[in-house]
């Protein structure tokens, strides 16, 4: 059984975001769960401590968000990233970039699976 010992949302804090933490808290393959409201966030959090895996809400209001998904791959080792979008401009963005995405309103399954795939 994979195990990921950090994993950092990248979201605007919101309902969403708190929902979406409040469920990978709960899944016992993830211990800790690390919070960014902000692509600077983000890109500070990962300077102190690089994540294995990346959730990213791409309804960040950040001109830098696609740049912080290629940067991601870039590192060594590359976090597993997943984006989630919200519509079908993002999903062009995502895809154009080769990065896994779930719609929003996704099921929990379905985001575990994102999250775990290797």
């Amino acid at each position: 059984m994979s195990v990921c010992r950090l994993l950092l949302i990248v979201a605007p804090p919101d309902p969403f975001r708190d929902s979406l933490r409040v469920l990978v808290q709960a899944e016992p393959r993830i211990t800790h769960v690390a919070l960014a409201d902000s692509i600077v966030e983000g890109c500070r959090a990962i300077k102190q401590q690089l994540p294995e895996r990346v959730i990213i809400d791409s309804n960040l209001p950040d001109s830098e968000l696609w740049s912080f998904c290629t940067l991601l791959k870039t590192l060594a080792p590359s976090p597993h990233c997943v984006v989630i979008i919200h519509n079908h401009e993002q999903r062009t963005a995502a895809q154009a970039r080769a990065l896994p995405t779930l719609l929003a309103g996704f099921r929990s399954e379905s985001l575990f699976e994102a999250i775990f795939c290797e």
